[in-house]
């Protein structure tokens, strides 16, 4: 499993772009780009290790990453 912290811009945007196959309703009516900014931007609202889940307009908190044991 990939380490999130890692995760670049760009390949949030590249899961982002596959995982919707052009379906973000907010993409269409504003740049890409822009919708991944605000994404990204929201998401540091929550703490460090929280999984955010959006759904449609709407994003929660999915769950909290724990640090592995041992």
């Amino acid at each position: 499993m990939k380490d999130f912290a890692e995760l670049t811009r760009n390949e949030y945007a590249k899961a982002l772009h596959v995982s919707h196959d052009d379906s973000c309703p907010a993409c269409r009516v504003r740049p890409f780009s822009q919708v991944v900014d605000e994404l990204i931007r929201l998401a540091g609202l929550w703490p460090v290790g929280t999984v955010v889940e959006r759904r449609g307009y709407t994003l929660h908190e999915r769950s909290q990453l724990r640090p592995a044991a041992g």
